[in-house]
């Protein structure tokens, strides 16, 4: 099994995102052009994860007919955002690290 990631804004390929294969032993790690090769185990449904610190995760589902190579869908990891905010239950609001997203959540 093999595919790529990349940078969810930029389109950028990530590499160094940590891929792995649900049931299976191992971890592989994407190249400098976002690639990854999982050895292909055999037939049947994996859900592969990738992921990335200072990213969401993102899964794939790779159905495997036969022991040959199969592509996976091209996996884009979305940033996450470095502005934290501290809100109870009094209520409170955030405001992104970019300025264009704000959240209001009312008591």
């Amino acid at each position: 099994m093999h595919g790529f990631v990349f940078h969810a804004l930029s389109k950028v390929p990530i590499q160094n995102a940590q891929v792995t294969v649900q049931g299976l032993a191992g971890t592989v790690v994407t190249n400098a052009q976002g690639k990854f090769t999982f050895p292909t185990p055999g037939t049947g449904h994996f859900i592969i994860t990738v992921k990335k610190e200072g990213f969401t995760k993102v899964q794939r589902i790779a159905d495997v007919e036969s022991k040959l190579d199969i592509a996976v869908d091209p996996a884009f990891l979305t940033p996450l955002d470095a502005q934290v905010t501290c809100i109870d239950s009094s209520g409170g609001m955030h405001t992104s690290s970019t300025g264009d997203v704000v959240l209001t959540f009312p008591p």
